[in-house]
């Protein structure tokens, strides 16, 4: 009776210890086939997604509105986007690192205000350009220097005191402040026009320099003084040669 009793009990055992063993293969089966893997990420895709995003993010009505975001290439080195919240841009650039990788490429940001233009932030320098006439000059030319005015608004330049002077000497630049009077006391560029400066009342003697040149926007109608603007923008040109 205890030899029956004994083997009822051991194939009871085996069957407990069978039944959980298939338990076991079948829950580990039933995960397997639950996995699925991720599709891969198409990088082109999201990179034409996040451009567009950092686009569409760029909207202002003042100046004020407008601030630096600087992402990873290939995003550009110099966003320039409103205060608006963009946390989402920065997690989908995040994203783009670590499923694409980010470009080698590096780049600062030179500097300079942002001006909110046709609803769109922009640096200055890509608004006001000031620029010699020409590079290379002959001794005693008239010697000019051109300012042209993108922005859609006037922009007005005051005609003394305003320039600076800066000579290429000893493998640097070097400083000589100049008065230049012109008469009234404010010029006025009108928007998406050019002003043209005649230097020769500056005596110039250097064979290499550039000038450095105040400009005055949002300004109330005609300006009396600073007062009546209220930003200042200096704008450095680039290099003359007298020859």
């Amino acid at each position: 009776m205890f030899g029956v009793r004994s083997f009822v009990y051991l194939v009871v055992l085996c069957f407990v210890l069978g039944c959980v063993s298939m338990g076991n293969e079948s829950v580990t089966t039933t995960s397997s086939t639950t996995t699925l893997a991720k599709e891969p990420v198409n990088c082109t895709q999201l990179e034409q997604k996040i451009s567009s995003d950092i686009s569409s993010s760029n909207v202002c009505s003042k100046d004020t509105d407008c601030e630096l975001t600087a992402y990873s290439c290939p995003f550009g080195c110099r966003i320039y986007s409103t205060m608006n919240d963009t946390s989402f841009i920065d997690e989908e650039v995040t994203e783009f690192g670590r499923q694409c990788g980010v470009c080698k490429k590096s780049c600062s940001y030179n500097g300079g205000d942002l001006l909110c233009d046709n609803q769109k932030c922009a640096p200055v320098f890509s608004k006001l350009v000031l620029s010699p006439g020409s590079h290379d000059y002959k001794t005693n030319e008239s010697i000019t220097l051109i300012l042209r005015n993108l922005l859609s608004r006037s922009v007005y330049l005051q005609k003394c005191d305003e320039f600076t002077l800066q000579y290429r000497a000893e493998g640097r630049w070097n400083t000589v402040s100049r008065n230049a009077c012109f008469g009234e006391n404010f010029i006025q560029i009108a928007p998406n026009s050019s002003y043209t400066l005649d230097l020769n009342d500056y005596n110039l003697s250097l064979d290499r320099f550039r000038v450095e040149a105040n400009f005055w926007i949002n300004c109330y109608e005609y300006p009396k003084s600073k007062s009546d603007c209220q930003k200042n923008v200096t704008l450095l040109s680039d290099e003359f040669r007298i020859k």
